[in-house]
Order: C-alpha cells, then structure tokens, then sequence
C-alpha cells in the first residue's frame, strides 16, 4: 500500500509538471479615424443640418462606415459695430482678461498644407479673421513651425502671420508653387 502511495505521489507530481497547451490566442483590431469636416456653401457659409447620411467616407477607394458623428454648431458671429473703424482698429490696452462676449478663434496651419492647397486655404483663413467681430481674439499657429501670432484682436498682425505662414510653405514646397 505504501508503494502505491509514493507512485501515486510520484505521478502526480510528474502530472502537474506536464507543460500544459498555451492558451489560444487571436489577433483583432479596430481602426477608428477621428475626421473634422466644415462644410460651407458657395458664400462661405456653414451648412447646417447635416447628418451621417450626408457623407461618404472612402479610403483606398472602399467605402467605410460611419461609427460616430457629432455635429458641432457654432454660435453666429457678433454683428458688426457701426463704425468700421471699431472693428479694424486693434484695443489699445491688451489685458490677461477674454473678453466674456468675444470668441477665441485660433487658425491652425496643419503639416499636410502644400502649396498647391493655397487657392483655398488662404482664402478660408483670411475669410475667417475678416469675420472676427470687436470683442474676438484670434491666433495663428503653423505645426512646421510653431505659432506665427498669439491671440489678438489686431486684424492686421493675424493677416501678416497668415501671408508669413503661407510664404513658409511655398518655400518648403518651391515645386508645387
């Protein structure tokens, strides 16, 4: 009897030091891209209203589902002073406080601008600063670089960081310009 014991022993160690099977294993993956989109009608303005159904997305040339979807409406702009001067002239006082009333617009120059997306992008920008209203702020900000101007309400330092920024990239791209 106590020969079995020791071989009973004996095997269950040899048992438990038996490697066992890796557990099974499977590869997965999901690849969600997150896409802002702005879309404007022939005057510029935001078409609203949109809806997942008013879109397609492709990649490679596949049509791909829409996962999420999220429209984003921005207030309308302040109306415009009576007087040009107002809303052309910078404040002469520049203080830490935004103004409660004002926006805080920042225009982001992306890595993938090339020159050959000016005929657009130059526009849109310089449309987006005529439209600051009095109490706005604005800033520009080129990722190659780093910010080309930080918020202000002076229409004409945010032009020249535009035309600067744009000048930046048709020197890093002379072929396409």
């Amino acid at each position: 009897m106590r020969t079995a014991g020791v071989i009973l022993a004996v095997s269950l160690a040899f048992w438990a030091q038996q490697p066992t099977s890796p557990p099974q294993t499977f590869k997965s993956g999901v690849d969600v891209v997150h896409v802002d989109v702005s879309v404007l009608d022939k005057d510029r303005n935001p078409v609203r209203g949109l809806t997942p159904e008013d879109f397609v997305v492709r990649e490679d040339g596949k049509v791909r589902p829409i996962v999420a979807f999220t429209p984003v409406e921005l207030p309308p702009p302040s109306p415009l002073p009576s007087a040009a001067w107002m809303r052309d002239v910078p404040p002469d006082v520049i203080g830490n406080q935004v103004p409660r009333e004002g926006r805080l617009v920042t225009i982001v120059f992306d890595w993938t601008v090339r020159a050959e997306d000016m005929p657009f992008v130059k526009p849109t920008a310089e449309s987006i600063v005529n439209q600051l209203g009095p109490a706005d702020l604005a800033a520009v900000i080129f990722v190659r670089r780093s910010v080309a101007q930080n918020f202000t309400a002076d229409r004409r330092l945010l032009h020249s960081a535009i035309d600067q920024t744009i000048a930046s990239i048709l020197d890093d791209d002379p072929g396409l310009s």
